[in-house]
């Protein structure tokens, strides 16, 4: 069984973390709460081992942020990597039915022709049979890609 990480928590976590994002205001309360509890159980674990009165201060770590931003590009490229992924499998089932279903067209339009007719269908058949439909779904995906700038965005 695969791990699915909830791929949105993580991000909107680590937006929060170096201030960036669209839902800012809920990935900083996420992170100033997660915060909280650290500095909670610091504190906890400097009275039981009888430190002294040194408590832990709800600081963020500055040099984090270089790991978070670059753990943040990674997380919004696996997220684009599984949309993408699901795009390209619903979207060879569909191909393989247009061809399907074109196929039985042109078989119906051969049936009910005339004679003259026929050949011109029967070409058509022939090349809609010969199409190849990873091809096809590898063109339009790479069309896909080409034109969003979210995926732009997620493969810099």
């Amino acid at each position: 069984m695969t791990d699915k990480k909830n791929l949105n928590w993580e991000i909107s976590v680590l937006e929060a973390q170096t201030g960036t994002g669209k839902s800012l205001w809920k990935a900083k309360a996420k992170e100033t709460k997660r915060q909280r509890e650290k500095a909670k159980r610091d504190k906890q674990a400097v009275k039981s081992a009888d430190q002294g009165s040194t408590a832990a201060t709800m600081t963020p770590d500055s040099n984090n942020t270089e790991d978070a931003e670059a753990k943040l590009q990674k997380l919004r490229k696996e997220k684009v990597d599984r949309k993408l992924y699901t795009i390209q499998k619903r979207s060879k089932a569909l191909v393989s039915k247009l061809v399907q279903f074109e196929q039985q067209r042109l078989k119906r339009k051969i049936q009910d022709s005339t004679d003259s007719s026929n050949e011109e269908l029967e070409k058509d058949s022939e090349t809609t049979k010969g199409l190849p439909l990873d091809g096809l779904v590898e063109c339009m995906m790479y069309r896909i890609k080409k034109r969003s700038p979210a995926l732009a965005k997620a493969y810099d």
